[in-house]
């Protein structure tokens, strides 16, 4: 019996998946306060040593992410950090949450917290 051959041949394709090229932030940020002067909030946390670069989002309540305040920048990577966002409605209370940024690639997001209406403070207990 004459022997048969199967071949197939088969061209190498490579896919690759855009990414950008960035390392990610190591470590979690922790937001603990928000201190609220009607139209703005002053949000306070941990900082993620070598960052100084942090994207804000926020929203109407927790989970809600309709607002951001993207490549807020802080003065060092050491000791608390501090970004305050303007231009809020002072009769609505928000939800916030950060994430650390280098370049294209963002770190782990902080946990929501709160921050209601009027001139107050707001911590994570």
């Amino acid at each position: 019996a004459p022997a048969t051959s199967n071949s197939s041949s088969s061209a190498a394709s490579t896919i690759t998946t855009p990414g950008c090229g960035d390392t990610a932030p190591q470590g979690s940020i922790d937001l603990f306060q928000i201190n609220r002067n009607g139209a703005s909030a002053q949000l306070y946390f941990s900082p993620i040593k070598g960052i100084r670069k942090y994207h804000v989002v926020y929203g109407l309540n927790e989970g809600d992410e309709r607002y951001g305040a993207l490549g807020q920048e802080t003065e060092n990577d050491t000791g608390v950090q501090s970004i305050t966002i303007q231009n809020l409605n002072p009769q609505v209370s928000y939800w916030f949450k950060v994430v650390p940024v280098n370049g294209c690639a963002t770190g782990s997001w902080s946990s929501w917290l709160n921050a209601g209406k009027g001139k107050k403070s707001f911590y994570r207990y």
